[in-house]
């Protein structure tokens, strides 16, 4: 890993990614082109995912590693090594109000531009910054199903959750607040509801929109859920993921790996 991208030039991020400096050169210049599009239904919606070809992802995988995830970001931000949606829900549980905010269409709208300020911001050169570009977008934006966009997200996120939390502890001392990938979560007192609209005009000042249709403000008497977590009284799955489970269970074999892969997640949840 490198100590810092301010230290990383276009030789040593060849010698990262494993690869003579031309190789890296002919990578940088083919890159966006290497994606297939997939398009996933759920919940009666569909979302395009762009995956990489197995050679870019390796070397994205690599980047992740030794590029990106030695950059420091706010402890708010959760996703990276070492974090999990357990960690980032845990101080929500059991307070009387919790808000849920969404940023909308968060990866196609971390545009090349953000990502370059981004980089500029950490001391990268100019042609360390336009070579990670070309190697982590896809028509200029962050793809989805790349592995280095969540990572590139936080830091892009950074500059928010800080701001965020300034703001919230004016608000209240015992105001807290995650963010997982787009998802916010707040909670606090009652009188925490009247950070929403504070938070609306912070995600706008960076570029991005609140996706004001799916805010939720769930009270202590409701069942209060994020990232498909119950937090009424402990880290638990909520009452929609367990009746999709129980459903699975009556079409699905009890070797399916998607079956394997909730239960597993139930089990995950409820252990301490």
């Amino acid at each position: 890993m490198i100590g810092t991208i301010q230290n990383l030039d276009a030789k040593a991020l060849s010698f990262c990614l494993e690869c003579n400096y031309s190789d890296l050169l002919h990578l940088a210049d083919n890159a966006p082109g290497q994606y297939h599009e997939i398009k996933i239904e759920k919940r009666g919606k569909s979302r395009i995912i762009e995956i990489p070809t197995p050679y870019l992802k390796k070397k994205q995988k690599m980047l992740l590693t030794k590029v990106f995830y030695p950059l420091k970001t706010h402890p708010r931000l959760y996703g990276g090594p070492g974090s999990s949606i357990k960690k980032a829900a845990t101080d929500h549980v059991r307070k009387p109000i919790v808000i849920t905010i969404d940023i909308k269409n968060f990866f196609p709208n971390v545009n090349t531009i953000k990502i370059r300020e981004m980089l500029h911001r950490r001391k990268a050169s100019k042609d360390v910054a336009e070579l990670l570009i070309r190697l982590t977008t896809y028509k200029n934006h962050l793809p989805h199903g790349s592995p280095t966009s969540p990572c590139i997200g936080r830091l892009i996120l950074n500059p928010f959750a800080i701001n965020l939390e300034k703001m919230l502890r004016r608000i209240h001392p015992k105001a807290f607040f995650s963010i997982y990938v787009d998802d916010i979560i707040i909670s606090g007192p009652l009188g925490i509801k009247r950070a929403i609209r504070p938070i609306y005009q912070i995600i706008k000042r960076y570029g991005f929109e609140p996706n004001e249709r799916k805010t939720k403000v769930m009270d202590y008497k409701n069942e209060q859920a994020s990232l498909s977590i119950r937090l009424n009284r402990r880290i638990e799955p909520t009452t929609a993921y367990l009746k999709e489970v129980e459903a699975l269970e009556n079409i699905l074999s009890s070797t399916d790996p998607k079956l394997i892969g909730k239960k597993a997640h139930i089990q995950f949840l409820f252990k301490d």
